[in-house]
């Protein structure tokens, strides 16, 4: 598996950060974990076209992890209509939290009422559930707390088959032990950190979001070997500071995200 960040930050708009966005590449089929506002720009950046994304994966439903799904979709029959080499015939599969279905169908109303594409587009929903894509990849989702009297949230992991290597992505969420089961000695995990160590002594936990030493608590509980804190205010700490906060708790590998970084598994 490749891991390349499209958008490590969050609904605030800046030009260094863009919102929540991963692209999981595999032998076979390219996936993006969430789709925050403009990840389809990210994609260009790095040379791939939306007619070339086999699956999306979306976590919640705040625009930073969902905000380019409609427009994406609408962008790939574009493609099929006027760019004869981005011409798409395979189906786009949609994954995603208790409520997704509905979601989709009142944005798609709104944005893009009419279904036009010549392929197939298959939606699923997803709580604590597992399943494979092919036969060389499983994926396991389980709820997570994140505002959850709005709104239903799940983390994402991702078991190669053929080399044995793990990522979890956990959206967004507060401390929790649902994370810290699925992410279990996992290769790699993706934790957001959007509070800062100030907010959370201002805040705690009950807004549902992680500070750098939640993160790093809960991948030296789940005894992963990498952690890459994400989902960061631009500016907000410096990645001195939330490095050395997770350092001073998780042993193993930390990487303070950014844009366009790149990771194989």
């Amino acid at each position: 598996m490749k891991l390349t960040i499209l958008g490590s930050g969050t609904n605030y708009v800046n030009k260094t950060r863009f919102p929540s966005s991963y692209l999981v590449q595999t032998q076979k089929e390219n996936i993006l974990l969430d789709c925050g506002s403009h990840c389809s720009l990210r994609l260009l950046d790095i040379g791939i076209r939306l007619y070339q994304i086999d699956r999306i994966i979306i976590t919640h439903r705040h625009p930073d992890h969902m905000g380019d799904l409609v427009p994406s979709i609408l962008s790939m029959w574009l493609g099929n209509l006027y760019y004869p080499k981005e011409k798409r015939t395979k189906p786009l599969y949609l994954h995603g939290y208790q409520g997704f279905i509905k979601d989709y169908e009142t944005l798609r109303n709104m944005m893009f009422p009419d279904r036009p594409e010549p392929y197939k587009i298959y939606i699923q929903e997803h709580a604590d559930d597992e399943f494979d894509i092919g036969q060389n990849l499983k994926v396991k989702t389980c709820l997570v707390p994140h505002m959850e009297q709005f709104m239903k949230a799940i983390v994402v992991r991702l078991d190669e088959k053929s080399t044995k290597k793990s990522l979890v992505y956990s959206g967004d969420t507060g401390y929790s032990t649902e994370l810290i089961r699925l992410s279990k000695n996992a290769n790699l995990v993706l934790y957001e950190a959007a509070f800062s160590n100030k907010s959370h002594i201002n805040l705690g936990s009950r807004y549902g979001h992680m500070t750098p030493q939640d993160a790093a608590t809960t991948a030296q509980e789940a005894k992963v070997k990498k952690l890459i804190i994400t989902h960061l205010y631009e500016g907000l700490e410096s990645k001195q500071n939330i490095y050395k906060a997770a350092k001073s708790i998780y042993d193993g590998d930390i990487v303070v995200a950014e844009d366009l970084m790149e990771f194989e598994l």
